[in-house]
């Protein structure tokens, strides 16, 4: 989760930023799993119920 820049420098950070980079992540992560619910909650497909099929003719 941690971006290009911040995989780069890791080793040159201090203590205080790697904090303030796992804060982040934290806070990515959050915001990803929100946007999954919110899709799933968009598209409102139930693929576990069960639909009885009519006579078509």
């Amino acid at each position: 989760m941690r971006s290009r820049a911040e995989r780069q420098r890791w080793h040159d950070m201090t203590t205080e930023q790697q904090r303030e980079v796992l804060r982040l992540i934290a806070g990515r992560k959050l915001r990803i799993e929100l946007m999954r619910l919110r899709k799933n909650e968009q598209l409102g497909f139930d693929f576990e119920e069960k639909f009885e099929m009519g006579e078509l003719f």
